[in-house]
């Protein structure tokens, strides 16, 4: 099994991911602000310092760090934190 591996983001900011014959695209982690209770859970666990809280609303700030990782998803206990991965085949 070959591993996949990152690509260039496009200018719509959506990363690729390729393996043979599929390509899997990743879009910046979407955040549900009506579940967001600003716990901050996120913004602890992120090793990449992706998330900050602005006019009292979690933020994306600096989007082209996010490696995909998942921890702030698992973190969140309300759900308002989501990961995309949309697998195209080619």
């Amino acid at each position: 099994m070959r591993l996949l591996s990152l690509t260039d983001k496009g200018s719509d900011g959506i990363f690729s991911l390729r393996k043979e014959n599929s390509v899997m695209e990743l879009a910046l982690p979407l955040i549900n602000k009506k579940l967001c209770t600003l716990c901050g859970k996120c913004v602890e666990i992120c090793p990449e310092g992706v998330y900050a809280f602005r006019d009292d609303e979690l933020r994306i700030e600096i989007g082209q760090a996010c490696t995909y990782c998942g921890l702030c998803e698992e973190a969140c206990p309300e759900g308002a934190v989501r990961l995309e991965y949309i697998i195209r085949w080619v």
